[in-house]
């Protein structure tokens, strides 16, 4: 099975070949990363996915103008990830696609992602499936995250927490006898990057040095704190819908040196994801994944913020956290195929089980 991912953080497509296998029902015996790949957007296309974030001129034909863009690499990566798997396009069961989120707003009944699945299948000459987010949405849930059911199957060492860092914090908290939860904290990287883009020119403030150099303003920290997202209770979810630059300067940004902005969403980020842990006296190992895993200034503070529980990325028990996004939906389109429910209601808030994505042959 093949996945395709491009998160939040809107800066590539990943891509992974990913071989799952049953035993005792449906117990796991292992998954098998057996090839991945990687393409990186130019900032012309980063550029318009971030212009598509916010009602914008022209962004119906826009937004289908860029699907078919994004498709096209997403098939570039696929096919890179193929060919590092030495298969071939026929040795692969379909090609499990995400999309790029340009709205998420469940409360509305919808979340948006932009990619065109037939053109997918043309360009593959494999099956596809996509829109995953929507039956659990219709459903009654927040259609994210979706990844926990994933977590939940590989992750065997319990009581433990899985905290993805990409554009958005997402933690996963797995029990031994109880149903798993999981939800949005909040921004981990997407501020951050917008930050650092606006006024360093670079997609990303590289190992979080940027961050480190200033100091944190605490009248600014508090009134970021105080966005009513994060006085929800699970389930919830967010994305760029809720935090963006410009919400940022009406907390009053604008009166502090950058450098000390920067410092203060670091502050932001560490916070949103700690205060939530808290609440998990028992969990006493977390395992980190996604992009965020790479800004060692947030890995340190976490690390930091984390009280009596270690932090350790998911390398540790053979999940790359660079490839973890792609392998949970690679696993979500091998659970499509086999008819099996990829959500899980305990974290979506979706009335029950549901097999999620459409179906489209090659």
């Amino acid at each position: 099975m093949v996945g395709v991912m491009s998160g939040t953080s809107a800066d590539g497509a990943d891509a992974v070949v990913a071989e799952f296998n049953e035993r005792d029902g449906d117990r796991p015996n292992g998954m098998r990363l057996l090839g991945c790949a990687g393409i990186d957007y130019s900032p012309q296309l980063r550029a318009e996915i971030m212009a598509l974030n916010s009602p914008c001129d022209n962004e119906l034909a826009r937004s289908q103008e860029l699907g078919v863009a994004l498709s096209r690499i997403y098939a570039e990566a696929a096919l890179a990830a193929i060919r590092d798997a030495g298969l071939e396009p026929g040795d692969i069961s379909a090609c499990a696609v995400h999309g790029q989120t340009l709205r998420h707003q469940p409360d509305k009944g919808y979340s948006l992602q932009a990619v065109s699945l037939p053109l997918l299948a043309e360009l593959l000459g494999v099956a596809v499936i996509g829109d995953f987010r929507g039956r659990d949405l219709a459903a009654g849930g927040q259609g994210a995250p979706l990844a926990c059911g994933f977590h939940d199957w590989y992750f065997r060492d319990r009581p433990c927490a899985v905290l993805n860092l990409g554009g958005f914090a997402n933690l996963t908290i797995l029990y031994d006898n109880n149903p798993p939860l999981g939800f949005d904290c909040g921004p981990a990287n997407a501020l951050l990057d917008a930050w650092a883009e606006k006024h360093l020119g670079a997609a990303y403030d590289e190992d979080g040095r940027w961050a480190a150099g200033g100091e944190c303003q605490a009248s600014l920290l508090a009134r970021l704190q105080g966005h009513e997202f994060f006085l929800r209770p699970p389930p919830k979810s967010t994305g760029r819908d809720d935090f963006h630059l410009d919400w940022l300067m009406a907390q009053g940004a604008g009166d502090h040196t950058t450098q000390d902005v920067q410092a203060t969403l670091l502050a932001l980020s560490t916070w949103c994801v700690a205060k939530e842990l808290a609440r998990f006296e028992e969990v006493k190992k977390v395992y980190a994944c996604g992009g965020g895993v790479h800004n060692q200034a947030l890995m340190r503070e976490l690390a930091d913020a984390f009280d009596g529980a270690s932090l350790q990325t998911s390398d540790q028990v053979g999940a790359p956290a660079r490839w973890m996004e792609a392998i949970a939906f690679a696993w979500l389109g091998w659970r499509q195929v086999k008819g099996l429910p990829g959500n899980l209601p305990s974290v979506t808030g979706a009335c029950g089980e549901r097999v999620l994505g459409g179906y489209y042959f090659a």
